[in-house]
């Protein structure tokens, strides 16, 4: 999931019940949101793959990364 300007702009400006819909389903969004000040970089692009390695072994779409 890429972080767009809507996605930061739902995290900043949206409702407490929007917010946490999204980093319910989203484990990078919550730790955008929940973690902000580790990310004082531009993330990498292969961290979106370290995400995603995460959210398909919670989801048990993967046993193993």
């Amino acid at each position: 999931m890429k972080l767009t300007k809507e996605r930061i702009n739902l995290l900043t400006n949206g409702s407490r019940d929007e917010r946490m819909y999204a980093t319910a389903k989203s484990f990078k969004l919550f730790c955008v949101y929940y973690f902000t000040k580790y990310f004082s970089f531009r993330q990498a692009p292969f961290h979106d793959d370290f995400y995603q390695d995460f959210e398909d072994l919670v989801y048990g779409h993967a046993k193993d990364a």
